[in-house]
């Protein structure tokens, strides 16, 4: 009895010690926020401490400084030269852990030169930060998936930015840069090269549902309105030449666009999860259409494919549920597996073309147009 008095007596002291030690702020996988004592061990990926420091220097030299603190929910970036890059699916630093989930404040102090890959990648809880005049370079997805951050500003001093920067930023309302900036500028909180030929980023947030891009634009950069939801049609101009990769990707309500026959190439995934879009002319002027271009276009019900086009890319009508009709000229001479998985169909084309072998390999249904029959599904004979 006296040794079971004695065991629970230890077990009393041992909590009470435990109690006074500072507490850790941790979140949970639900996201919610506990109190722990000092001594529990928790996997990194959820453990928030009151102050963290990082090397952060693209050669590991201590040359650039990352410092947390929980006080004021900061990540403070100070030093001189440059960050170093990540992956967006990174687990090194704060990345991939729910420090992401904690920041609220970003301060970079003078001396930083380059924002590196995915610098911040995942702040959801990012809602002010401040570039500053010493920054010349912004990499690719170095804000992306900040979904707090409302209005960014550019400095001077940038010299080199890439479009992907702001991905499903999905509170961006406007991107603003400083007047003597000699590369970029923006209008109405639009990001531009600064002879406006390039439009580089366009807002997640900004509140308009129809955008007329101005005249002066050859070229809408890769993943330029990436996530635009809000948007429900863009009148691209004459001018434009190129539309890069992703450019339209996710924009969940466009319901219509028309492509100017200055276009020659439709770009990988450059129409994907476009879920809306009922409608869309290709020009005579394309000769390709790129992977995924049109992935998951589900209410899009018809398309003409013109007669310049020489190559479908992989997967590049997969998931067009509604799509029927789907007609190809004898032009194509290369179709990937999957191009149009999950369509309706039949593919329209003439006997012994790339879209019929296509059509019989993946057993699809068809209609032959020098010999007007049709065929579908598994069920299918070439008419003699």
């Amino acid at each position: 009895m006296k040794k079971l008095k004695a065991l629970f007596s230890s077990i009393i002291l041992i909590l009470l010690l435990l109690n006074t030690l500072s507490p850790i702020l941790t979140y949970a996988a639900d996201n919610t926020t506990t109190e722990t004592g000092g001594q529990e061990e928790i996997g990194r990926e959820y453990e928030i401490k009151d102050e963290e420091t990082w090397d952060v220097s693209k050669n590991g030299d201590g040359s650039v400084i990352a410092k947390w603190t929980l006080k004021d929910r900061t990540l403070t970036i100070s030093g001189s030269g440059e960050m170093k890059d990540w992956e967006s699916n990174s687990k090194e630093d704060w990345h991939g852990t729910q420090y992401t989930k904690a920041i609220e404040k970003v301060v970079i102090e003078n001396g930083i030169t380059n924002l590196g890959n995915s610098a911040f990648y995942g702040c959801s809880s990012l809602t002010n930060i401040v570039i500053p005049n010493s920054v010349t370079i912004i990499k690719n997805n170095a804000f992306c998936y900040c979904s707090s951050l409302t209005n960014i500003e550019i400095p001077n001093s940038v010299t080199s930015m890439w479009g992907s920067a702001f991905n499903n930023c999905s509170s961006l309302k406007e991107i603003n840069v400083y007047s003597e900036n000699q590369k970029y500028t923006s209008i109405d909180g639009v990001l531009y090269s600064k002879d406006k030929t390039e439009l580089i980023s366009f807002p997640g947030k900004k509140e308009v549902t129809t955008y007329s891009i101005p005249n002066s634009v050859t070229s809408i950069m890769e993943y330029a309105f990436y996530g635009c939801s809000s948007l429900t049609n863009i009148e691209i101009p004459n001018s434009v030449t190129s539309i890069g990769v992703r450019a339209f990707k996710d924009c969940s309500s466009l319901t219509n666009i028309e492509i100017p026959n200055s276009v020659t190439r439709i770009e990988d995934e450059v129409f994907s999860g476009c879920s809306s879009l009922t409608n869309i002319e290709i020009p005579n002027s394309v000769t390709s259409i790129g992977s995924w271009a049109f992935y998951r276009c589900s209410s899009l019900t018809n398309i003409e494919i013109p007669n310049s086009v020489t190559n479908i890319g992989f997967c590049a009508f997969e998931y067009c549920s509604n799509l029927t009709n789907i007609e190809i000229p004898n032009s194509v001479t290369n179709i990937i597996d999957n191009t149009f998985y999950g369509c309706k169909g039949p593919i329209i084309c003439k006997t012994n073309s790339e879209a019929h072998r296509y059509a019989e390999s993946e057993k699809i249904g068809y209609l032959l147009l020098d010999n007007i029959e049709s065929q579908y599904g598994t069920e299918y004979k070439i008419k003699e």
